[in-house]
């Protein structure tokens, strides 16, 4: 990850880092509209604006405060319950060749998969319970910790 303050700083420490290693996982910090897609041409996989950012999360707040306490409590909380995960699924895992209803029904009762990310294609939001799970399927859920440990193992996941 990239913050610092200038634009410029962040775009030469981007293009280094994906220079010196091609596999990892880049953020880089922007001020402007501008200087995001750049980020993105020097090897950035996510351009974040604060300003953008900050921006919706106020909007947010004034439309739907409650929904956003409730994020924050989910994703940040120390007592709560639930985790929000993203689980990738191996080839060869117990769940692949499965419906989604059959392994949260067996397996996880009382879990939820909130959405699945297939490999080159967009994300299928609140998937239907016949939806059939594949290899390289990336499953966004969100449940109790030893259900999502579960389902890693299941899934065959090393993350």
């Amino acid at each position: 990850m990239t913050a610092l303050s200038s634009d410029a700083d962040n775009l030469f420490v981007t293009m280094s880092a994906r220079i010196i290693r091609p596999d990892i996982f880049i953020v880089g910090r922007c001020n402007s509209d501008e200087t995001e897609s750049k980020l993105y041409r020097a090897g950035a996989d996510r351009a974040i604006s604060p300003h953008n950012v900050g921006g919706r999360r106020m909007a947010a707040l004034l439309l739907k405060p409650l929904i956003c306490d409730f994020l924050d409590v989910v994703t940040h909380g120390e007592l709560i319950e639930l985790t929000l995960e993203d689980i990738q699924v191996e080839p060869g895992a117990a769940v692949v060749g499965r419906a989604i209803r059959d392994v949260l029904v067996d397996d996880l009762k009382g879990m939820g998969m909130l959405g699945l990310k297939r490999p080159k294609r967009d994300f299928v939001i609140n998937p239907r319970g016949e939806t059939v799970i594949d290899a390289g399927d990336i499953l966004i859920v969100i449940g109790a910790g030893d259900q999502v440990e579960t389902l890693k193992r299941l899934s065959g996941s090393r993350r």
